[in-house]
């Protein structure tokens, strides 16, 4: 049989496919799960950190307000610095 150097075999043609396909087969759904697993491990995460920032609650700061009284700024100023630091 001449086969021109442009033309390829049916036969070669069809066992490239064949192997092409086999290797596919194996690589995708592997890379599938994978992404999956990736997926659901990454909503699973997001959900339990908005459940824990659901559930984080601050205590209220009572600060103090200045009154704009010269006299009372050091008092206002330490009451600030204890109560947000």
């Amino acid at each position: 049989m001449n086969v021109k150097d442009d033309e390829v075999p049916n036969n070669q043609v069809v066992q490239t496919d064949i192997q092409q396909a086999e290797r596919s087969n194996q690589t995708l759904p592997k890379a599938n799960v994978d992404i999956q697993a990736d997926n659901y491990n990454l909503m699973k995460v997001m959900e339990q950190h908005k459940d824990l920032l659901s559930n984080a609650h601050l205590p209220k700061l009572d600060i103090m307000t200045f009154d704009g009284a010269p006299l009372k700024y050091g008092l206002f100023i330490r009451n600030f610095e204890n109560s947000v630091d």
